[in-house]
């Protein structure tokens, strides 16, 4: 996908309708969350970008890369520095 929310395939570009573009959001948002519940220790991913999310062809996201990525214990909930 690129930063005007078109997705390159064989030197063509389409763009996505504003519907397909919040479930993406939705599902990398639903990502995060998860990571950030599900487990006794926080996992931060650290690097989200549009390179670090796959889409399926049904426009699935599946979020990607985490050799960045961090683990917190549980109680910490802020103070987190983004750069």
């Amino acid at each position: 996908m690129d930063e005007q929310g078109g997705v390159c395939s064989d030197n063509r570009q389409q763009q996505l309708p504003w519907s397909v573009r919040l479930k993406i959001t939705k599902e990398v948002a639903n990502a995060v969350t998860y990571l950030h519940s599900a487990f006794p220790r926080i996992i931060v991913h650290r690097e989200i970008k549009q390179t670090n999310v796959f889409l399926d062809k049904n426009w699935t996201a599946k979020l990607s890369d985490f050799s960045f990525s961090i683990s917190l214990p549980d109680q910490v909930s802020h103070g987190l520095k983004i750069k």
